[in-house]
């Protein structure tokens, strides 16, 4: 399973969502909005892209879109809740990318992420973050899905290549 793929036929589709989204204060120079309505066929195929099929609802935040705006800005680092039994998943969909930073961190790795491209976190399994953003914005769709425990620990050890300091 690849980390990151590129992917500009969905965010073509994606890039829409945040025209009209009712954007909420998330942080300084941060704005998201939770409990997106995505074509659930955009979803599929994007799970499927990493070898997962799409399960079940994440009820706090569901879909979302995500835009550091301001200097510095960035992602904390983290980890997301899922329920007994589940993992929390996300694929997550780069619509615009500043011209500095902005980049994913994932257990202290950060990923070469550009616009149009996807990747995958398992958030209840990793602490994910973000470089802080500098000229210009980044914005990221994140769809998720509780995805059953034994599924997600067995994809996430297939993934490649491994995240791993160097």
């Amino acid at each position: 399973m690849q980390r990151v793929i590129h992917t500009p036929d969905i965010a073509k589709q994606l890039g829409l969502l945040g025209h009209g989204a009712l954007m909420r204060p998330n942080g300084y120079g941060r704005r998201f909005a939770a409990k997106l309505e995505i074509d659930q066929s955009i979803v599929d195929e994007l799970f499927s892209r990493f070898g997962l099929v799409w399960e079940m609802e994440e009820p706090d935040l569901g879909h979302f879109i995500g835009n550091n705006y301001l200097m510095g800005a960035h992602v904390h680092v983290h980890t997301d809740p899922a329920p007994e039994g589940f993992h929390h998943v996300r694929c997550n969909v780069a619509i615009e990318m500043p011209k500095f930073g902005g980049k994913p961190v994932l257990d202290g790795v950060e990923l070469d992420v550009g616009e149009g491209d996807a990747w995958i976190c398992f958030s209840s399994i990793e602490e994910h973050s973000s470089t802080p953003v500098r000229n210009g914005d980044r914005v990221v769709v994140s769809m998720a899905s509780l995805i059953e425990k034994h599924i997600a620990e067995s994809a996430y050890g297939k993934l490649a290549p491994k995240i791993s300091a160097t």
